[in-house]
């Protein structure tokens, strides 16, 4: 299912943080979601990325 695939990037993706290796954009499969989908995962995606990068130095979060 898209949830399982779309979990193990997300997991790839915090891991990465954690290892201090900088996250590189992954073309994701196709997965046959709808646009209402994709947005979805969009803004999801957008706030959590607001929380992650919360407390970091404009620095870091430009070389990322």
């Amino acid at each position: 299912p898209p949830q399982n695939i779309l979990s193990r990037f997300l997991h790839s993706f915090v891991d990465s943080g954690r290892a201090g290796i900088p996250f590189r954009p992954v073309a994701l499969p196709v997965l046959g979601l709808s646009e209402s989908d994709k947005r979805c995962i969009l803004d999801r995606s957008s706030i959590m990325a607001r929380h992650f990068f919360a407390d970091k130095s404009d620095e870091y979060i430009n070389a990322q």
